[in-house]
């Protein structure tokens, strides 16, 4: 019995480093993508760049706990910052501070490791290119003076981000305690729907007010 844990830690310590790899792979395409795709202007200023990543910043290391009943699950509020950052600044800044942004909460944190904080960066920095990707794809132009609120763009690119954040997330997490996709992803599954619902009508509610707020903040002067 202990030869064949010891055999199953050696096989996880050299697939591990495999998968985030892939991972890591995976989100610099994806930002490649969206800084070619994407409209990059009028550049922002450096200002508002400052304001947007030490938002992340904020968002990546602020875990807010749902809990019901016995089962708890903490999340943070990366995803919803991207969402309304892209409505705000060009798609490949948000992609860009985000990268930024979730790599000083993760350098900052004493508690993470090297390969949690890199899989953390990497992860959120796919998820924040999927969601630009889906906005730009709906021909939502970020505009910090007068932003643009197309609820069904913002819907599909919070689905699209929960898709690929699961896709990501589960096959890491299975490798590392050692457990199977299926029996993760039916664990806490409707905290996790509540969780999503939750996040995603906090864009839809608030963003009305939210980005206007955002915007007095905001730097009105805008490099073209």
């Amino acid at each position: 019995m202990p030869q064949t844990r010891r055999t199953n830690d050696n096989a996880t310590g050299r697939q591990l480093p495999l998968l985030i790899g892939l991972v890591v792979v995976l989100a610099c395409v994806a930002a490649g993508a969206v800084a070619l795709v994407a409209p990059a202007r009028p550049t922002p200023s450096v200002l508002s760049l400052v304001i947007f990543t030490a938002a992340v910043v904020v968002a990546n290391r602020v875990i807010v706990e749902l809990r019901i009943r016995s089962s708890r699950q903490g999340y943070s509020w990366t995803d919803v910052v991207a969402l309304v950052g892209l409505t705000l600044i060009p798609a490949p800044w948000v992609v860009l501070c985000v990268a930024v942004g979730v790599a000083v909460g993760k350098v900052t944190n004493p508690g993470a490791s090297a390969q949690k904080a890199l899989f953390g960066v990497a992860k959120d920095t796919l998820n924040a290119a999927t969601a630009a990707g889906v906005v730009t794809a709906f021909g939502l132009v970020s505009n910090q003076h007068n932003p643009v609120f197309n609820p069904v763009a913002l819907i599909c690119a919070y689905l699209a981000v929960s898709v690929i954040d699961e896709l990501t997330f589960l096959p890491v997490m299975a490798l590392a305690s050692q457990s199977s996709i299926r029996r993760l992803a039916a664990a806490n599954w409707d905290v996790r729907l509540i969780g999503h619902l939750i996040r995603v009508s906090l864009v839809l509610l608030v963003w009305p007010s939210g980005p206007t707020a955002m915007i007095r903040c905001w730097p009105s002067s805008c490099r073209c």
